[in-house]
């Protein structure tokens, strides 16, 4: 998008799979987001997936961003990481694009769920990008998942009791197929508002509606700051955000480079 002296580009990603591209370097997302680097040379660069509030160049993130550098990406990274770590290399901004975990509670919240919902929610989103990423080998789900679930409970509602147990009895309530959580793929969790959605894609689509809204305020925000914007998310939040990126900047020139 060009309006006005403002570029903004919105990578709409293929999020990264080493069992797709065991060398990750070679990854046609790696690959976009270098070039861009390289050619545009954006001034902000708007991250998916790191929950740091509106906090420019959030210091907090950088040992993870580093161990994934020093990982070459594999493993629980992504390229929120990659961004990052281009950022620092040209010495430019990144900010997160992401509500605050509170600002997620209290749009599903408001819409009937328990915060152990949300919770298990983002467990049960989790899982197919362990399989994404390759993580998942000598039967570690049940050590990942209990460990993950303690995370977002911490981080949801310190004060929920919520056990890896309580999970498994939450998902035979609430998730019909596929019938054993190991079986989950990225279709399971994706969001969904229609009537014939599952528990979990009605709650995926809350918590979708809660992180646009927040993405296309710091798209705002941001052009209103910088001239030259980079943001790098998943396909799917593009798709949602054309019409008010088009009324906001204008018409886009879509290219596809790998």
């Amino acid at each position: 998008y060009s309006s006005k002296g403002k570029r903004l580009v919105f990578v709409a990603v293929e999020h990264i799979s080493s069992a797709k591209y065991p060398n990750l370097q070679e990854h046609p997302t790696l690959k976009t987001i270098n070039d861009l680097f390289r050619s545009m040379k954006p001034e902000l660069s708007l991250i998916e997936g790191i929950q740091t509030g509106s906090e420019l160049n959030p210091r907090s993130i950088l040992p993870q961003a580093e161990n994934c550098k020093q990982a070459a990406y594999l493993g629980d990274c992504g390229e929120s990481s990659f961004v990052i770590n281009k950022a620092l290399e040209t010495k430019t901004a990144f900010l997160s694009g992401e509500p605050t975990d509170q600002e997620v509670v209290k749009v599903v919240t408001q819409h009937g769920y328990e915060t152990k919902d949300l919770v298990a929610f983002y467990l049960v989103r989790k899982i197919p990008q362990w399989k994404r990423q390759g993580s998942l080998k000598n039967d570690v789900l049940d050590k990942l998942a209990i460990e993950q679930l303690e995370r977002y409970r911490k981080r949801i509602d310190p004060t929920l009791i919520f056990s890896f147990e309580d999970f498994k009895r939450w998902y035979a309530k609430n998730m019909p197929k596929p019938q054993h959580y190991a079986e989950i793929e990225n279709d399971d969790p994706a969001p969904h508002g229609g009537p014939d959605a599952t528990f979990v894609q009605k709650i995926s689509n809350l918590v979708n509606l809660a992180r646009d809204v927040t993405l296309l305020g710091r798209i705002e925000e941001s052009l209103a700051r910088f001239d030259r914007v980079l943001v790098v998310y998943g396909g799917s939040h593009y798709i949602d955000l054309e019409p008010s990126l088009m009324k906001t900047i204008g018409p886009p020139e879509l290219k596809k480079l790998y």
